[in-house]
């Protein structure tokens, strides 16, 4: 019965994160969000997170000498406090420039459910750049027009025009109502400061995709172009989704739309919250795990990984092994040239830990994963409580790793990967943490005020079953 109550507990918090209604865990399908209506703005008003102790690294306003030309990569836009980053949020689209060593974030959305408790949803408005050479976040003002606020949208950098690319994700006005599904295409210029609009929504396009969200997204910066598989939108009855398997390549020079790999012999399955990369060496797009159109009422997520040929256009499943990451969505994968490799991290699983704190590397020689930090485990004495109320011991903590999440960012320049925000069993959070890929350790960057379990917030009380372990504010 336990095992029963554990595993229905993940799927309660699972089912706020895929934005379907479940009763008891709340809504954002949206129709009119239930309970109190309101939205969650958290604790404090910017919720920056807390300073590190260690002071951080205060920017300089000048060129980096390993970051490019000074000109193109000084600091850009108002720095945050150093060691504070923006606030909390998941869902949100981003991507790294290697050159100048930053990361580039729009948008997202604070929908926060705790403890199943509903909230409408909020989409963020803002743009921001995380410096990894100085360890700080700014937030860009771009001038002129700019793209709609949206989330479950995703992000590239060009490198050819030296600008941000969003495309995609959903859409709406106010806290309840109809979603509209995007599938404009928008480029941020860093030293220009503004936005220039690529290719404009069409609620039925010609050639090109449909409006979509969680779909999967990657430049193909060798082609002049960015590619798309899959995704989908929320169906009319609310209770299940309108899954997409189709793939397609958007030229950043003629800014149309091509339909690839639709002749392949094998084709995955239609799907939505899964995650890709492309291996440039040898021009292969990867697709890994992701779920269908049953997501709500078959809860087995995949756990296949196809990849695409760039030149044939040919599909080809890699077989399974024994060690096999879980079927999951919502988790993050970025291409590691360095280590000629696939990087993932984190997602939810559809085991009864839901959420994970993993990292995994798919060797792209040997064609075999390797997991190179459990995180937080499952911890098989965990205490028994009320549904969708995680007990303190839920997990065996690894307090050297970021806490469990999905939605999250998660970038790769050189021998680190930069991970930011995402969705925890207690809401949102808004923590920055760097991996160093060559040891596969964790370094905090910039705290979070929200979205940690007790123990991670170093309260006292986290084994008195009558208080909220969610609850509390993080550092001062």
């Amino acid at each position: 019965m336990a095992e029963v109550m554990n595993a229905d507990r993940a799927l309660c918090v699972l089912m706020l994160g895929l934005g379907l209604s479940t009763g008891a865990c709340g809504d954002d399908t949206g129709a009119s969000d239930a309970g109190n209506g309101s939205e969650d703005t958290g604790q404090g008003v910017e919720d920056s997170g807390a300073p590190l102790t260690d002071g951080g690294v205060v920017p300089d306003a000048g060129g980096d000498p390993d970051a490019g030309d000074p000109g193109v990569c000084a600091f850009i836009g108002t720095a945050l406090p150093v060691g504070t980053a923006p606030a909390r949020r998941g869902d949100m689209a981003f991507a790294i420039d290697p050159v100048c060593k930053r990361v580039f974030m729009y948008s997202g959305d604070r929908a926060e459910p705790v403890m199943c408790g509903p909230a409408a949803s909020t989409f963020v408005d803002d743009l921001h750049v995380y410096d990894m050479s100085r360890q700080t976040w700014a937030l860009l003002s771009p001038t002129g027009d700019k793209p709609l606020p949206r989330a479950r949208s995703r992000g590239v950098w060009d490198p050819n025009r030296e600008q941000f690319v969003v495309f995609g994700g959903r859409w709406r006005q106010g806290a309840s109502g109809q979603y509209t599904y995007l599938n404009d295409v928008w480029g941020y210029d860093p030293v220009a400061n503004t936005w220039t609009e690529l290719a404009p929504f069409a609620a039925t396009p010609v050639n090109g995709p449909t409006g979509r969200m969680n779909f999967g997204m990657s430049a193909d910066p060798e082609r002049d172009r960015f590619i798309i598989t899959q995704g989908g939108q929320v169906a009319a009855n609310f209770t299940e989704y309108e899954v997409e398997g189709d793939t397609w390549a958007f030229d950043l020079e003629a800014r149309s739309w091509t339909e690839i790999g639709a002749n392949s012999t094998n084709r995955p399955v239609s799907r939505l919250f899964h995650v890709t990369a492309l291996d440039r060496q040898r021009q292969r797009l990867y697709i890994l795990g992701g779920a269908g159109r049953d997501a709500l009422s078959n809860p087995m997520f995949m756990r296949d990984l196809w990849a695409l040929d760039m030149v044939s256009g040919e599909w080809s499943e890699v077989p399974q092994e024994l060690l096999w990451p879980t079927g999951r969505i919502k988790a993050e994968m970025s291409y590691d040239a360095a280590r000629d490799q696939l990087v993932m991290y984190g997602g939810h699983d559809d085991t009864p830990i839901g959420n994970n704190s993993e990292v995994w590397t798919f060797n792209l020689q040997s064609s075999n994963w390797a997991l190179r930090s459990p995180g937080d485990t499952l911890n098989p004495n965990r205490a028994e409580s009320n549904f969708c109320d995680f007990p303190y011991n839920f997990v065996i903590y690894d307090l050297a790793t970021p806490e469990r999440r999905e939605s999250h960012l998660f970038e790769i320049d050189g021998d680190l990967a930069f991970m930011y925000a995402g969705r925890t069993d207690c809401g949102l959070s808004n923590d920055s943490w760097s991996l160093d890929l060559t040891s596969y350790t964790w370094t905090l960057a910039s705290d979070s005020f929200n979205g940690l379990t007790c123990p991670r917030q170093g309260r006292t009380d986290c084994e008195d079953i009558a208080v909220n372990h969610c609850g509390g504010v993080h550092g001062p």
